[in-house]
């Protein structure tokens, strides 16, 4: 058994929340409503884990659930959504007036979504309320770097996996290139280097929007 306490931190939709709130939210939900809580607690002394143990709850954070969907269509006015999800439904969603965008791993507003991005909506935790976070990016690509042109913000890219080698593959002007976790250019790169690509947001269009490698890290 967990006790909450006056320090307990407790965060709902990534917003600082009173336990009154907390215990609205958790009443309000329905009966296999899904929620994603994360916690963190401590006991005065350690003791086996099935055993009725009490301790402190530190802190709290609760969120809605998370849907992943191609962008159909966006209504401004209305703050909507239309995305057609995994299993090729169409579903719509009301985004809060507060939710927050991100769009190819940088911050965006709702006008920054189009048809054909890939994206995450966050559900808020209370039942009824908007969207409280959309996130739109695209895959994650491993590969090996064959040959890169500055000048025209391209590269070569292997891909073991499938298989695959892609020449003339763009670059976005301003990807984000990181080579052992410093900021670099995508001139550094070179031939032989195992990178991995972040892909746009958009599913229509081939674009990379990241590159991240660690030199150091060995084959596989």
């Amino acid at each position: 058994m967990l006790s909450v306490g006056s320090n307990t931190k407790i965060m709902i939709d990534g917003k600082k929340a009173q336990l009154g709130e907390l215990k609205r939210v958790v009443e309000a939900a329905e009966p296999g409503a899904f929620l994603t809580v994360n916690a963190q607690w401590e006991f005065d002394h350690l003791k086996p884990s099935r055993s009725d143990q009490k301790g402190r709850l530190l802190d709290i954070e609760v969120w809605g659930r998370k849907f992943a969907g191609v962008v159909q269509a966006t209504n401004l006015e209305k703050r909507t959504i239309t995305f057609r999800d995994e299993v090729k439904n169409n579903i719509t969603h009301e985004a809060d007036k507060d939710a927050q965008f991100v769009v190819n791993g940088k911050k965006a507003t709702f006008s920054d979504l189009k048809p054909n991005m890939h994206v995450f909506l966050r559900m808020s935790a209370t039942k009824n309320k908007p969207d409280v976070a959309v996130t739109a990016s695209g895959p994650k690509v491993e590969g090996i770097i064959k040959a890169v042109d500055a000048d025209k913000n391209t590269i070569g890219i292997n891909i073991p996996s499938i298989q695959m080698t892609a020449e003339g593959v763009r670059v976005a002007n301003d990807a984000r290139v990181v080579i052992d976790g410093r900021e670099a250019k995508l001139s550094d790169l070179k031939p032989g280097m195992r990178v991995t690509l972040q892909m746009c947001a958009e599913t229509d269009r081939s674009l990379v929007v990241g590159i991240a490698t660690d030199t150091a890290a060995k084959e596989p």
